[in-house]
């Protein structure tokens, strides 16, 4: 089984070299990484932040998962996506 790295960031400056370490751990910037805004206050509105973070930084495929309520059918949508991903990035507010 191939392993997923787990980032939990926020409560500060999340600097490149960071990221860079990310990218080291999940194989790579071409590889998958879910970004879960759930812990923000408004997941919509400040999920797109870490995206963008990441993307500025070389990420090739990433998705914003910023739902605040899951159907049956969106479960199984993360889950798939979740089995999918290398790299999974949680942002919380600071």
């Amino acid at each position: 089984m191939i392993g997923v790295a787990l980032v939990l960031s926020g409560g500060g400056t999340t600097t490149p070299a960071m990221v860079e370490a990310f990218f080291h751990e999940i194989g790579g910037r071409d590889q998958r990484i879910l970004v879960l805004a759930q812990t923000r206050e408004d997941p919509v509105a400040n999920g797109p932040g870490s995206v963008e973070l990441l993307r500025e930084n070389g990420a090739l495929d990433v998705h914003l998962v910023d739902a605040t309520t899951f159907t049956l059918s969106s479960r199984r949508a993360l889950a798939s996506l979740i089995l999918s991903a290398r790299g999974i990035w949680i942002d919380r507010k600071s």
